[in-house]
C-alpha cells in the first residue's frame, strides 16, 4: 500500500473515460509540473468523480495519490486556498468481497458433497479476503492522509504561502 501526495499544477491530461455521475473517470496519463518545475506523469489512474472535477489543465493544489495491490488513482484534492476533497473509491474493495462470499458458498458445496475441498478451493477465498482488508485499510488511511494534513500547498507561479505558526487569532507570529 502506498499513499502520496504530489504538490503542482496539471499540465497534459489523457482521458480513457471521463466521469460520469456515479461512474469514476480513468485517465491514460495526467501530467503534474511541480514547483521545482519537474513533471510527474500519473499513468493509468482513476479517480471518482468528485476528484475527477479538479484533474484539469491548469488546476493547481495538492494531489492524493495511492497504489494498493495494482489499483492506482488519485484519492483527494487540496486547492491552493480551499477546502480538501477526497473521495476513495469504494468499488474494488466491494468486487473483493463479492468474490470471497462466491467462493464461500463454493467452499461449501465442495464440503457438503461436492467433491471435496482442495487448496485451490481455498486460496481465491484467502486472496480475496486479503485483499479486501488492504483496500478498506487503504480507504482508512487515505481519509486520515487528506485530513490530517495541513502542510501549505506550494504550485509553481504562486507566491509561497507563510508557513509560518500562527498565533491563534489568525495572525502570524514573528
Amino acid at each position: 500500500m502506498k499513499l502520496g501526495d504530489i504538490d503542482g499544477t496539471v499540465d497534459a491530461v489523457e482521458a480513457r473515460r471521463p466521469a460520469t455521475a456515479g461512474r469514476a473517470a480513468h485517465y491514460a496519463a495526467v501530467d503534474v509540473i511541480d514547483p521545482n518545475g519537474v513533471t510527474t506523469t500519473l499513468a493509468n489512474i482513476r479517480a471518482e468523480p468528485e476528484i475527477a472535477a479538479h484533474i484539469h489543465v491548469g488546476a493547481a493544489g495538492r494531489y492524493y495519490v495511492y497504489n494498493v495491490a495494482g489499483f492506482r488513482g488519485v484519492h483527494g484534492f487540496r486547492p491552493v486556498n480551499g477546502a480538501p476533497v477526497h473521495a476513495f473509491p469504494r468499488g474494488p474493495a466491494w468486487i473483493c468481497l463479492g468474490i470471497a462470499v462466491a467462493n464461500l458458498l463454493w467452499i461449501g458445496w465442495r464440503a457438503n458433497g461436492g467433491g471435496g475441498l482442495s487448496l485451490f478451493s481455498l486460496a481465491p477465498f484467502m486472496l480475496a479476503c486479503l485483499l479486501y482488508a488492504a483496500l478498506r485499510r487503504a480507504a482508512q488511511a487515505a481519509a486520515a492522509q487528506v485530513g490530517d494534513d495541513v502542510r501549505p500547498v506550494i504550485v509553481p507561479g504562486q507566491p509561497a504561502p507563510d508557513s509560518r505558526p500562527s498565533a491563534g487569532n489568525g495572525t502570524a507570529v514573528n
